[in-house]
């Protein structure tokens, strides 16, 4: 069980760093390509944060 929540925790930083990071890219050439990425890293952020909440609340 601690494994995956530490894998969970990565997936997290991951999605939150390429949000970041996919964010500061279509700000500066506003390309609707770069969108699919930030959909991408808001979708598994969001299940990643709540598998993360809720094995905090079980806890």
């Amino acid at each position: 069980m601690m494994i995956t929540n530490q894998i969970t925790k990565w997936i997290f930083i991951l999605c939150a760093a390429t949000l970041v990071i996919n964010g500061f890219l279509y700000w500066g050439f506003q390309k609707n390509e770069l969108l699919y990425g930030i959909y991408g890293a808001l979708g598994l952020g969001t299940v990643t944060g709540v598998y993360l909440l809720l094995n905090l609340i079980r806890k």
